[in-house]
């Protein structure tokens, strides 16, 4: 996984949809973190990171979020996806993942 980090207060992370990169995303983490602090997100196989021998599932997205915010000694996070990242911070809501 890749992340960029920007703003400050209550953390935000913003895991992008299908195929979309933090630099096509780079306004609405702009925005938000005017208010709030963001992790913008990548997941496996996009621009900063390499492809990896494993599917791509809702399931394996919410386990490597909450083991990015375990690893960044963040203790929650609000979540704000869109699109793929939208079913992933859906789905950490549903399994009660702490993001």
């Amino acid at each position: 996984m890749y992340c960029e980090i920007r703003g400050t207060c209550q953390l935000v992370v913003v895991p992008y949809g299908a195929y979309i990169t933090i630099d096509l995303m780079g306004e609405i983490a702009l925005e938000l973190a005017k208010t709030r602090q963001v992790m913008a997100v990548e997941r496996q196989g996009h621009e900063h990171t390499a492809e990896v021998d494993r599917p791509l599932a809702y399931e394996q997205m919410v386990d490597d979020t909450a083991a990015l915010l375990r690893h960044l000694q963040f203790a929650g996070a609000d979540a704000f996806g869109y699109s793929m990242g939208g079913g992933a911070s859906r789905g950490s809501a549903r399994s009660g993942t702490q993001t």
